[in-house]
């Protein structure tokens, strides 16, 4: 924060998938709950002096005052990222940001994209980790825009092929995905449909 002239925005995650737990030596079954404990931790550690601290997961017994301080009052902006309905649920009652990617995260509910997020602005606030309630909902859609379509899925097209229909199946979703993100589930299905479907890898070998 100090660095950026008061213009960081903190984001937290357990994990999309599991090359990130797995590369932390991290325990996804409970991973989620340290992530929580976090949350909560952090403003605290922005503002007291002298914090004690005992939870379930983060202990200090000797007080501690973390400095220098962020330059943004009382500390910055807290997002969270979200894949699944629980996350979503967290980051509504924490008052955190809700971090998203290109769809909605109730996908098998019905509920479209600008629905989940009015919904999401207008939810109650009921456990705030802190002073600073953050009700901004963000998505990341990747695309690549040029003058030309098919200049465009020549350039970008063996890159989307590659990560949807190739390593983000085999290395990030299957092994785990029925268990832990059914919604997610239901968009890979829908992605690896669409480019099966309309793009072939070969559209991609020749100019």
């Amino acid at each position: 924060d100090l660095l950026s002239n008061g213009r960081l925005e903190l984001g937290i995650g357990r994990g999309s998938t599991l090359i990130e737990p797995t590369a932390f030596e991290s325990d996804y079954s409970v991973n989620r709950k340290q992530m929580e404990e976090v949350a909560y931790l952090l403003p605290r550690l922005w503002t007291e002096e002298n914090l004690t601290y005992s939870g379930e997961f983060y202990h200090f017994k000797d007080p501690i005052t973390v400095v220098p301080r962020p330059l943004q009052s009382p500390y910055p902006p807290m997002w969270v990222a979200v894949s699944g309905p629980e996350s979503l649920g967290f980051a509504e009652r924490a008052g955190l940001g809700a971090l998203n990617f290109a769809g909605p995260v109730r996908g098998d509910s019905g509920i479209p994209l600008d629905e989940e997020i009015r919904r999401f602005h207008q939810g109650e606030r009921s456990q705030p980790a802190g002073r600073v309630i953050n009700r901004a909902y963000a998505t990341v859609a990747p695309l690549l825009c040029l003058r030309n379509g098919a200049h465009a899925r020549r350039v970008a097209g063996p890159a989307a092929y590659w990560y949807l229909m190739e390593k983000t199946p085999e290395l990030f979703f299957l092994p785990w995905l029925k268990q832990q993100a059914p919604s997610m589930e239901r968009y890979m299905q829908l992605a690896r449909e669409r480019l099966s479907s309309d793009i072939k890898p070969e559209q991609f070998t020749s100019d």
